[in-house]
Protein backbone atom coordinates (compact mmCIF):
# COMPACT_ATOMS: atom_id res chain seq x y z
CA UNK A 1 0.00 0.00 0.00
CA UNK A 2 3.08 2.44 1.39
CA UNK A 3 4.06 1.72 -2.38
CA UNK A 4 1.07 2.60 -4.47
CA UNK A 5 0.70 5.61 -2.80
CA UNK A 6 4.77 6.70 -3.30
CA UNK A 7 4.11 6.02 -6.89
CA UNK A 8 0.89 8.39 -6.91
CA UNK A 9 2.41 10.93 -5.01
CA UNK A 10 5.27 11.13 -8.07
CA UNK A 11 3.36 10.79 -10.64
CA UNK A 12 0.93 13.87 -9.09
CA UNK A 13 4.57 15.66 -8.78
CA UNK A 14 5.04 14.88 -11.99
CA UNK A 15 1.61 16.96 -13.32
CA UNK A 16 2.56 19.87 -11.17
CA UNK A 17 -0.05 18.71 -7.93
CA UNK A 18 1.89 18.79 -5.21
CA UNK A 19 0.61 15.78 -1.86
CA UNK A 20 2.67 15.03 1.00
CA UNK A 21 2.04 12.15 3.07
CA UNK A 22 0.53 12.78 6.48
CA UNK A 23 -0.73 15.92 6.01
CA UNK A 24 -1.42 18.62 8.78
CA UNK A 25 -5.26 18.72 10.30
CA UNK A 26 -4.67 22.37 9.87
CA UNK A 27 -3.95 21.79 6.09
CA UNK A 28 -7.16 19.88 5.66
CA UNK A 29 -9.38 21.94 7.83
CA UNK A 30 -8.80 24.78 5.54
CA UNK A 31 -9.06 23.22 2.19
CA UNK A 32 -12.86 21.90 3.34
CA UNK A 33 -13.29 25.28 4.35
CA UNK A 34 -12.71 26.79 1.73
CA UNK A 35 -14.48 24.07 -0.47
CA UNK A 36 -17.18 24.11 1.63
CA UNK A 37 -17.15 27.59 0.72
CA UNK A 38 -17.67 27.15 -3.07
CA UNK A 39 -19.92 24.68 -2.92
CA UNK A 40 -22.58 26.59 -1.18
CA UNK A 41 -23.12 28.54 -4.75
CA UNK A 42 -22.68 25.41 -6.82
CA UNK A 43 -26.05 23.11 -8.22
CA UNK A 44 -24.20 20.00 -8.02
CA UNK A 45 -27.02 17.90 -9.94
CA UNK A 46 -26.62 20.51 -12.48
CA UNK A 47 -22.83 20.17 -12.93
CA UNK A 48 -23.05 16.35 -12.73
CA UNK A 49 -25.21 16.17 -16.14
CA UNK A 50 -23.10 19.16 -17.24
CA UNK A 51 -19.93 19.01 -19.80
CA UNK A 52 -17.40 16.59 -19.13
CA UNK A 53 -13.71 18.13 -19.08
CA UNK A 54 -11.83 17.66 -21.97
CA UNK A 55 -8.28 19.18 -20.78
CA UNK A 56 -6.14 15.93 -20.92
CA UNK A 57 -4.02 17.22 -18.03
CA UNK A 58 -6.72 17.86 -15.63
CA UNK A 59 -7.90 14.05 -16.67
CA UNK A 60 -4.79 12.30 -15.85
CA UNK A 61 -4.56 14.13 -12.11
CA UNK A 62 -8.00 13.22 -11.56
CA UNK A 63 -7.06 9.86 -12.69
CA UNK A 64 -4.32 9.30 -9.98
CA UNK A 65 -5.73 11.01 -7.44
CA UNK A 66 -8.14 8.46 -8.15
CA UNK A 67 -5.94 5.49 -7.76
CA UNK A 68 -3.86 6.80 -4.64
CA UNK A 69 -6.89 7.22 -2.73
CA UNK A 70 -7.73 3.52 -1.82
CA UNK A 71 -4.14 2.48 -0.57
CA UNK A 72 -4.42 6.24 1.14
CA UNK A 73 -7.59 5.31 3.38
CA UNK A 74 -6.05 2.41 4.86
CA UNK A 75 -2.54 3.22 5.30
CA UNK A 76 -2.65 7.46 5.42
CA UNK A 77 -6.14 8.47 6.21
CA UNK A 78 -5.17 12.31 6.21
CA UNK A 79 -3.58 12.69 2.97
CA UNK A 80 -6.50 10.17 1.28
CA UNK A 81 -8.78 12.90 2.44
CA UNK A 82 -6.33 16.09 1.03
CA UNK A 83 -7.07 13.80 -2.18
CA UNK A 84 -10.58 13.34 -2.09
CA UNK A 85 -11.42 17.08 -1.26
CA UNK A 86 -8.64 17.95 -4.07
CA UNK A 87 -10.71 15.52 -6.68
CA UNK A 88 -13.95 17.40 -5.78
CA UNK A 89 -11.91 20.90 -6.37
CA UNK A 90 -11.03 19.76 -9.95
CA UNK A 91 -14.75 18.73 -10.14
CA UNK A 92 -16.38 21.86 -9.67
CA UNK A 93 -13.62 23.90 -11.39
CA UNK A 94 -13.32 21.93 -14.40
CA UNK A 95 -16.80 19.68 -15.12
CA UNK A 96 -17.02 15.98 -14.23
CA UNK A 97 -14.09 13.59 -15.39
CA UNK A 98 -14.49 9.76 -15.29
CA UNK A 99 -13.02 10.06 -11.71
CA UNK A 100 -15.28 12.02 -10.23
CA UNK A 101 -17.54 9.67 -8.87
CA UNK A 102 -14.32 8.65 -6.62
CA UNK A 103 -13.74 11.79 -5.38
CA UNK A 104 -18.02 12.67 -4.33
CA UNK A 105 -18.01 9.42 -2.71
CA UNK A 106 -14.97 10.04 -1.08
CA UNK A 107 -15.57 13.78 0.36
CA UNK A 108 -18.81 11.93 1.69
CA UNK A 109 -16.81 9.38 3.71
CA UNK A 110 -14.87 12.34 5.08
CA UNK A 111 -18.07 14.56 5.66
CA UNK A 112 -19.24 11.21 7.68
CA UNK A 113 -16.03 9.96 9.11
CA UNK A 114 -13.95 12.78 10.20
CA UNK A 115 -16.73 15.44 10.54
CA UNK A 116 -19.91 13.61 11.57
CA UNK A 117 -22.05 15.50 9.04
CA UNK A 118 -23.94 11.97 7.89
CA UNK A 119 -26.73 13.59 6.09
CA UNK A 120 -24.21 15.73 4.13
CA UNK A 121 -22.35 12.58 3.55
CA UNK A 122 -25.39 10.39 1.94
CA UNK A 123 -25.98 13.37 0.10
CA UNK A 124 -22.64 12.80 -1.69
CA UNK A 125 -22.95 9.51 -2.02
CA UNK A 126 -26.06 9.65 -3.95
CA UNK A 127 -24.08 12.38 -5.98
CA UNK A 128 -21.48 9.41 -6.60
CA UNK A 129 -23.64 7.02 -7.76
CA UNK A 130 -25.28 9.40 -10.51
CA UNK A 131 -22.26 10.13 -11.89
CA UNK A 132 -21.13 6.47 -11.74
CA UNK A 133 -24.34 5.81 -13.87
CA UNK A 134 -23.58 8.76 -16.15
CA UNK A 135 -20.03 7.73 -16.93
CA UNK A 136 -20.91 3.47 -17.17
CA UNK A 137 -17.42 3.02 -15.94
CA UNK A 138 -17.38 -0.51 -14.42
CA UNK A 139 -13.61 -0.30 -13.55
CA UNK A 140 -14.38 2.08 -10.83
CA UNK A 141 -17.93 0.79 -9.82
CA UNK A 142 -16.07 -1.43 -7.27
CA UNK A 143 -14.34 1.22 -5.28
CA UNK A 144 -17.44 3.62 -4.87
CA UNK A 145 -19.50 1.15 -3.97
CA UNK A 146 -17.34 0.04 -0.84
CA UNK A 147 -17.08 3.50 0.16
CA UNK A 148 -20.82 4.29 -0.67
CA UNK A 149 -21.95 0.96 1.03
CA UNK A 150 -19.18 0.24 4.06
CA UNK A 151 -19.12 4.07 5.00
CA UNK A 152 -21.52 6.19 4.15
CA UNK A 153 -24.58 4.00 3.78
CA UNK A 154 -24.17 2.44 7.23
CA UNK A 155 -24.67 6.05 8.90
CA UNK A 156 -27.83 6.37 7.62
CA UNK A 157 -28.96 3.33 6.94
CA UNK A 158 -29.79 -0.10 7.99
CA UNK A 159 -26.54 -2.11 7.97
CA UNK A 160 -28.55 -4.95 5.79
CA UNK A 161 -28.73 -2.55 3.12
CA UNK A 162 -24.52 -1.37 3.66
CA UNK A 163 -24.41 -5.09 2.92
CA UNK A 164 -26.11 -5.56 -0.33
CA UNK A 165 -24.67 -2.57 -1.50
CA UNK A 166 -20.98 -4.34 -0.42
CA UNK A 167 -21.74 -7.75 -2.34
CA UNK A 168 -22.82 -6.02 -5.73
CA UNK A 169 -19.06 -4.08 -5.28
CA UNK A 170 -17.39 -7.41 -4.63
CA UNK A 171 -19.15 -9.12 -8.12
CA UNK A 172 -18.28 -5.76 -9.67
CA UNK A 173 -14.51 -5.95 -8.72
CA UNK A 174 -14.32 -9.16 -9.57
CA UNK A 175 -15.86 -9.59 -13.26
CA UNK A 176 -13.61 -5.85 -13.75
CA UNK A 177 -10.62 -7.53 -12.69
CA UNK A 178 -10.33 -4.76 -9.93
CA UNK A 179 -9.12 -7.29 -6.95
CA UNK A 180 -8.14 -4.71 -4.76
CA UNK A 181 -11.36 -2.84 -4.47
CA UNK A 182 -13.06 -6.52 -4.30
CA UNK A 183 -10.85 -7.08 -1.65
CA UNK A 184 -12.01 -4.01 -0.20
CA UNK A 185 -15.52 -5.02 -0.35
CA UNK A 186 -15.22 -8.30 0.65
CA UNK A 187 -13.34 -6.90 4.06
CA UNK A 188 -16.13 -4.26 4.92
CA UNK A 189 -19.01 -6.70 4.13
CA UNK A 190 -17.85 -8.79 6.80
CA UNK A 191 -17.34 -6.09 9.19
CA UNK A 192 -21.11 -5.18 8.74
CA UNK A 193 -22.11 -8.27 9.53
CA UNK A 194 -20.40 -8.64 12.67
CA UNK A 195 -21.66 -5.02 13.42
CA UNK A 196 -25.31 -5.78 13.11
CA UNK A 197 -25.21 -8.69 15.60
CA UNK A 198 -27.62 -10.53 13.99
CA UNK A 199 -26.23 -13.57 13.63
CA UNK A 200 -22.67 -14.97 14.34
CA UNK A 201 -23.29 -17.81 11.77
CA UNK A 202 -23.92 -15.56 8.87
CA UNK A 203 -20.29 -13.68 10.23
CA UNK A 204 -18.70 -17.01 10.03
CA UNK A 205 -20.03 -18.66 7.06
CA UNK A 206 -19.39 -15.27 4.89
CA UNK A 207 -16.02 -14.90 6.53
CA UNK A 208 -15.04 -18.54 5.29
CA UNK A 209 -16.84 -18.46 1.82
CA UNK A 210 -15.18 -15.45 0.88
CA UNK A 211 -11.42 -16.65 2.38
CA UNK A 212 -11.63 -19.61 -0.42
CA UNK A 213 -13.56 -17.77 -3.42
CA UNK A 214 -10.82 -14.15 -2.71
CA UNK A 215 -7.63 -15.83 -0.53
CA UNK A 216 -5.25 -15.00 -3.64
CA UNK A 217 -6.63 -10.81 -3.05
CA UNK A 218 -7.24 -11.01 -0.03
CA UNK A 219 -3.24 -11.82 0.35
CA UNK A 220 -3.10 -8.37 -0.18
CA UNK A 221 -4.97 -7.40 2.49
CA UNK A 222 -8.51 -8.39 5.25
CA UNK A 223 -7.36 -12.17 5.20
CA UNK A 224 -6.69 -11.40 9.49
CA UNK A 225 -9.67 -9.08 9.57
CA UNK A 226 -12.14 -12.35 8.18
CA UNK A 227 -10.14 -15.10 10.20
CA UNK A 228 -10.23 -13.10 13.34
CA UNK A 229 -14.42 -12.75 12.50
CA UNK A 230 -14.18 -16.49 12.72
CA UNK A 231 -11.91 -16.33 15.65
CA UNK A 232 -14.56 -13.94 17.25
CA UNK A 233 -17.57 -16.59 16.59
CA UNK A 234 -15.87 -19.69 17.23
CA UNK A 235 -15.22 -18.75 20.97
CA UNK A 236 -18.57 -17.44 21.43
CA UNK A 237 -20.21 -20.74 20.24
CA UNK A 238 -17.39 -23.12 22.46
CA UNK A 239 -15.46 -24.19 19.21
CA UNK A 240 -11.86 -22.94 20.55
CA UNK A 241 -10.74 -22.91 23.81
CA UNK A 242 -12.12 -20.21 26.38
CA UNK A 243 -9.89 -17.51 27.43
CA UNK A 244 -9.06 -18.50 30.82
CA UNK A 245 -9.07 -16.22 34.33
CA UNK A 246 -5.29 -14.56 34.96
CA UNK A 247 -3.98 -15.54 31.91
CA UNK A 248 -5.63 -13.61 29.23
CA UNK A 249 -2.62 -12.24 27.68
CA UNK A 250 -1.44 -16.29 26.86
CA UNK A 251 -4.93 -16.91 25.49
CA UNK A 252 -4.67 -13.58 23.12
CA UNK A 253 -1.19 -15.02 21.99
CA UNK A 254 -1.62 -18.26 21.67
CA UNK A 255 -5.73 -18.34 20.22
CA UNK A 256 -6.70 -15.28 19.04
CA UNK A 257 -3.86 -13.24 17.55
CA UNK A 258 -1.92 -16.30 16.64
CA UNK A 259 -0.68 -16.01 12.69
CA UNK A 260 -1.53 -11.97 12.80
CA UNK A 261 1.72 -10.78 13.24
CA UNK A 262 1.79 -10.13 9.36
CA UNK A 263 -0.67 -7.74 8.89
CA UNK A 264 -0.08 -4.80 10.91
CA UNK A 265 -2.34 -2.09 9.28
CA UNK A 266 -4.16 0.20 11.67
CA UNK A 267 -7.32 -0.61 10.70
CA UNK A 268 -6.87 -4.63 10.51
CA UNK A 269 -5.17 -3.64 14.57
CA UNK A 270 -8.12 -1.70 15.14
CA UNK A 271 -11.13 -4.53 14.67
CA UNK A 272 -8.70 -7.40 15.83
CA UNK A 273 -9.00 -5.49 19.49
CA UNK A 274 -12.46 -4.81 18.47
CA UNK A 275 -13.15 -8.83 18.59
CA UNK A 276 -10.84 -9.78 21.12
CA UNK A 277 -12.60 -7.31 23.57
CA UNK A 278 -16.31 -8.43 22.58
CA UNK A 279 -14.98 -12.15 23.60
CA UNK A 280 -13.25 -10.96 26.57
CA UNK A 281 -16.40 -9.34 28.21
CA UNK A 282 -18.72 -12.90 27.27
CA UNK A 283 -16.62 -14.30 29.27
CA UNK A 284 -16.51 -12.29 32.54
CA UNK A 285 -13.30 -10.97 31.78
CA UNK A 286 -12.96 -6.98 32.83
CA UNK A 287 -9.61 -6.96 34.74
CA UNK A 288 -7.94 -3.79 33.16
CA UNK A 289 -4.66 -5.22 34.07
CA UNK A 290 -5.37 -8.66 31.44
CA UNK A 291 -7.73 -6.28 28.85
CA UNK A 292 -5.73 -5.63 25.51
CA UNK A 293 -4.82 -1.93 24.98
CA UNK A 294 -5.67 -0.59 21.44
CA UNK A 295 -2.26 0.00 19.83
CA UNK A 296 -0.95 3.85 19.28
CA UNK A 297 -1.30 3.65 14.89
CA UNK A 298 -5.26 1.99 15.31
CA UNK A 299 -5.67 4.75 18.34
CA UNK A 300 -4.53 7.58 15.91
CA UNK A 301 -7.15 5.64 13.21
CA UNK A 302 -9.84 5.69 15.24
CA UNK A 303 -9.49 9.44 15.65
CA UNK A 304 -8.90 10.40 12.10
CA UNK A 305 -11.88 8.31 10.88
CA UNK A 306 -14.88 6.83 12.96
CA UNK A 307 -16.53 4.37 11.31
CA UNK A 308 -20.06 2.52 11.87
CA UNK A 309 -18.46 -0.56 12.14
CA UNK A 310 -16.21 0.42 14.96
CA UNK A 311 -19.61 1.13 17.36
CA UNK A 312 -18.56 -1.74 19.68
CA UNK A 313 -15.48 -0.27 20.38
CA UNK A 314 -17.22 2.13 22.43
CA UNK A 315 -19.91 -0.38 23.98
CA UNK A 316 -17.48 -2.32 25.11
CA UNK A 317 -15.44 -0.13 26.50
CA UNK A 318 -17.83 1.24 27.93
CA UNK A 319 -19.62 -2.33 29.50
CA UNK A 320 -16.12 -3.48 30.65
CA UNK A 321 -15.16 -0.25 32.22
CA UNK A 322 -19.16 -1.04 34.68
CA UNK A 323 -18.39 -4.27 34.83
CA UNK A 324 -15.55 -3.34 37.37
CA UNK A 325 -18.38 -1.98 39.49
CA UNK A 326 -19.91 -4.62 42.41
CA UNK A 327 -21.57 -3.83 45.31
CA UNK A 328 -18.43 -4.42 47.59
CA UNK A 329 -16.19 -2.62 44.81
CA UNK A 330 -17.39 0.56 43.25
CA UNK A 331 -15.80 1.66 40.29
CA UNK A 332 -13.31 3.70 39.99
CA UNK A 333 -14.17 7.62 39.86
CA UNK A 334 -11.81 8.23 37.48
CA UNK A 335 -13.12 5.85 34.86
CA UNK A 336 -16.39 8.04 34.45
CA UNK A 337 -14.80 10.41 32.28
CA UNK A 338 -14.33 7.28 29.07
CA UNK A 339 -17.64 5.96 30.20
CA UNK A 340 -18.98 9.24 29.35
CA UNK A 341 -17.51 9.74 26.29
CA UNK A 342 -18.04 6.03 25.10
CA UNK A 343 -21.79 6.62 26.04
CA UNK A 344 -21.20 10.34 23.84
CA UNK A 345 -20.31 8.23 20.67
CA UNK A 346 -23.07 5.65 20.92
CA UNK A 347 -25.24 8.13 21.26
CA UNK A 348 -24.48 10.04 18.31
CA UNK A 349 -24.12 6.78 16.01
CA UNK A 350 -27.29 6.28 17.26
CA UNK A 351 -29.06 9.72 16.21
CA UNK A 352 -27.73 9.33 12.43
CA UNK A 353 -28.87 5.57 12.47
CA UNK A 354 -31.67 3.86 14.99
CA UNK A 355 -32.22 1.24 13.47
CA UNK A 356 -27.90 0.35 13.69
CA UNK A 357 -27.03 2.00 16.99
CA UNK A 358 -29.97 2.69 19.43
CA UNK A 359 -29.71 -0.26 21.33
CA UNK A 360 -26.20 -0.10 21.74
CA UNK A 361 -27.21 3.27 23.05
CA UNK A 362 -29.24 2.22 25.51
CA UNK A 363 -27.90 -0.70 27.38
CA UNK A 364 -24.18 1.36 27.74
CA UNK A 365 -26.46 3.82 29.10
CA UNK A 366 -28.51 1.18 31.55
CA UNK A 367 -25.38 -0.12 33.01
CA UNK A 368 -23.95 3.50 33.37
CA UNK A 369 -27.15 4.72 35.46
CA UNK A 370 -26.64 0.65 37.25
CA UNK A 371 -23.16 2.05 38.19
CA UNK A 372 -24.59 5.25 39.98
CA UNK A 373 -27.26 3.42 41.79
CA UNK A 374 -29.66 4.86 39.63
CA UNK A 375 -31.68 1.63 39.55
CA UNK A 376 -35.11 2.94 38.58
CA UNK A 377 -33.76 4.66 35.43
CA UNK A 378 -31.02 1.97 34.54
CA UNK A 379 -34.36 -0.55 34.72
CA UNK A 380 -36.20 1.66 32.11
CA UNK A 381 -33.04 1.86 29.95
CA UNK A 382 -32.30 -1.81 29.82
CA UNK A 383 -36.00 -2.33 28.43
CA UNK A 384 -35.44 0.34 25.66
CA UNK A 385 -32.33 -1.53 24.89
CA UNK A 386 -34.58 -4.63 24.93
CA UNK A 387 -37.15 -3.66 22.65
CA UNK A 388 -34.92 -1.48 20.02
CA UNK A 389 -32.57 -4.50 19.79
CA UNK A 390 -35.65 -6.80 19.40
CA UNK A 391 -37.44 -4.75 16.79
CA UNK A 392 -34.04 -4.52 15.01
CA UNK A 393 -33.16 -8.21 14.83
CA UNK A 394 -30.17 -7.63 16.64
CA UNK A 395 -29.91 -10.82 18.46
CA UNK A 396 -26.63 -10.57 20.49
CA UNK A 397 -27.55 -6.75 21.49
CA UNK A 398 -30.86 -8.54 22.52
CA UNK A 399 -29.15 -11.13 24.73
CA UNK A 400 -26.97 -8.91 26.54
CA UNK A 401 -29.46 -6.49 27.19
CA UNK A 402 -31.80 -9.34 28.83
CA UNK A 403 -28.83 -10.50 30.85
CA UNK A 404 -27.79 -7.56 32.60
CA UNK A 405 -31.36 -6.69 33.47
CA UNK A 406 -31.68 -10.05 34.44
CA UNK A 407 -28.31 -9.41 36.75
CA UNK A 408 -29.69 -6.06 38.03
CA UNK A 409 -32.97 -6.98 38.79
CA UNK A 410 -31.91 -9.92 40.66
CA UNK A 411 -29.42 -7.98 42.32
CA UNK A 412 -32.69 -5.70 43.74
CA UNK A 413 -33.75 -8.78 44.72
CA UNK A 414 -36.63 -9.36 42.66
CA UNK A 415 -35.84 -12.71 41.64
CA UNK A 416 -38.78 -14.23 39.80
CA UNK A 417 -38.14 -11.08 37.44
CA UNK A 418 -34.84 -11.44 36.78
CA UNK A 419 -34.99 -15.27 36.37
CA UNK A 420 -37.23 -14.40 33.51
CA UNK A 421 -34.51 -11.85 32.05
CA UNK A 422 -31.61 -14.48 32.26
CA UNK A 423 -33.79 -17.25 30.44
CA UNK A 424 -34.62 -14.97 27.96
CA UNK A 425 -31.03 -13.98 27.46
CA UNK A 426 -30.08 -17.89 27.06
CA UNK A 427 -32.58 -18.06 24.35
CA UNK A 428 -30.99 -14.67 22.58
CA UNK A 429 -27.70 -15.92 22.76
CA UNK A 430 -28.61 -19.33 21.21
CA UNK A 431 -30.23 -16.80 18.10
CA UNK A 432 -27.28 -14.96 18.27
CA UNK A 433 -25.14 -18.35 17.67
CA UNK A 434 -23.03 -17.66 20.68
CA UNK A 435 -23.90 -21.45 22.17
CA UNK A 436 -21.51 -21.41 25.02
CA UNK A 437 -22.19 -18.14 26.14
CA UNK A 438 -25.71 -19.30 26.35
CA UNK A 439 -24.63 -22.78 28.36
CA UNK A 440 -23.06 -21.03 31.00
CA UNK A 441 -25.75 -18.86 31.73
CA UNK A 442 -28.23 -21.73 31.81
CA UNK A 443 -26.21 -24.09 33.80
CA UNK A 444 -25.61 -20.74 35.76
CA UNK A 445 -29.61 -20.81 35.94
CA UNK A 446 -29.73 -24.37 36.73
CA UNK A 447 -27.76 -24.23 39.69
CA UNK A 448 -28.50 -21.17 41.52
CA UNK A 449 -29.68 -22.20 44.97
CA UNK A 450 -33.91 -21.17 45.28
CA UNK A 451 -34.33 -17.93 47.11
Amino acid sequence: MHDAMAAGLAGLYGLGVELLPRPEPAEIEAEHLALAADLEHVDLARLIAGPVCTDPRVSATAELMSATGPAAMFADTRLAYHVFIRLVRLFIDHGPTRDTAYGLAGYGLYLAGARRDSARAFEFGQHALKMRDRFADPALGARILHIVGGLITTWTQPFAVAAAILEQGYAIGVQTGDFAAATYNTTTLVLVLAARRHSLHAVRATAEQLLVEARPMLEVYGSSIMRCSIRMSRCLAGELAEPPRGDVPRWLADVFHRDFERDGSPLTLLYIHIFAITVLYHFGLHDPAELPRLPASAAERLGALVTPMAADYFFYNALHACAQHTPTTPIDPALHPAIESDIVELRKLAASCAANFEARAHLAAAEYERVRGRDDAAESAFKLAIRSARRQGEAGTEALACELAGRHAASLGDDIVGTMYLRAAVEAYQRWGATTVARRLAHALDTRPEP
